[in-house]
């Protein structure tokens, strides 16, 4: 008796153990309307085990599943899909599925707006940057000029150097400046190159950087004009000069003058024993004009 029992709990038990199973179901949207085709899926160790089409009524059946936890795959075209990982099956079971519609937004127009300045091109000698909009209107080329990362600029001393310390031959549209920047609107500046390479045609000025000032097309020509001088108080020594340039893209004129005067010298009385004041007088001049096809 004890024998037929025990063999009877194996064989039920057996049989639990390969029972085969029906998942079912419907798949709708979110108004309660079927969505035939629906896709179903059935996952085992992210490899497929069972798969079927939902029918025109949003109707599904997937038959002989053995108990155990798959994953489940439901997608529809122009629905969001569900995923889940682990769907528990060991009964006949049925479930209602809801797929959302998935959200699309077509826009008319975008705009896009950012700093031209936050933009760099790297070259085949260096690298090109432009000025942002407060630079171009600060209405002072080396306050504009600070903007760009591997220069730094000097105001008080109108000078221009290197982050390694070193002074770059200066050019405006590839010709070079004979004076410095002072006579460029920060407004006409389009880009400003810094060469890491220079061209045999400067090599001789030493120049281990070059940077060249792209000024806009169609503009007027450049112009600088700078007055100084200077005075001993009491009066003995005295001097001035002027400097100035006017230029474009194709040629530069520039000049300079300068004078000085000794007014009340000792050493002039000693040589000349005159007993009242000697004026002398000395005064140089140069002027030139330049021309560069960079």
């Amino acid at each position: 008796m004890k024998i037929c029992i025990s063999f009877l709990f194996l064989l039920f038990g057996t049989w639990i153990a390969h029972a085969q199973h029906v998942f079912s179901g419907t798949v709708c949207d979110a108004e309660n309307e079927a969505l035939p085709g629906a896709q179903v899926v059935l996952l085992k160790a992210d490899s497929i085990y069972a798969a079927t089409l939902a029918d025109e009524l949003g109707k599904f059946i997937i038959r002989d599943v053995p108990a155990d936890v798959y994953g489940l795959q439901i997608a529809a075209f122009g629905y969001t899909s569900i995923e889940e990982k682990e769907r528990k099956i060991v009964s006949d079971t049925s479930f209602d599925f809801i797929l959302e519609k998935e959200m699309n937004v077509n826009l008319d127009v975008v705009e896009i707006t950012a700093n031209r300045n936050d933009r760099v091109e790297r070259t085949a000698t260096g690298q090109r940057f432009f000025l942002s909009e407060k630079a171009k209107k600060s209405g002072d080329p080396y306050l504009a000029l600070q903007e760009i990362p591997r220069l730094v600029t000097n105001n008080a001393l109108k000078k221009i150097t290197m982050e390694d310390g070193s002074t770059p031959l200066i050019l405006v549209n590839g010709i070079a400046v004979n004076a410095n920047v002072d006579p460029i609107d920060p407004q006409d500046i389009e880009s400003v190159e810094v060469m890491d390479v220079v061209s045999a045609r400067y090599l001789r000025t030493g120049a281990k950087h070059i940077v060249n000032i792209k000024l806009k097309e169609k503009r007027a020509p450049y112009r600088y004009f700078e007055v100084m001088t200077r005075h001993d108080v009491p009066l003995r020594l005295g001097m001035g000069a002027i400097y100035f340039e006017v230029g474009n893209a194709t040629y530069s004129l520039y000049g300079r003058g300068v004078g000085e005067y000794t007014y009340h010298d000792d050493t002039e009385l000693e040589k000349t024993g005159n007993k009242v004041p000697v004026i002398s007088n000395k005064t140089t001049a140069r002027a030139g004009v330049t021309t560069t096809a960079f």
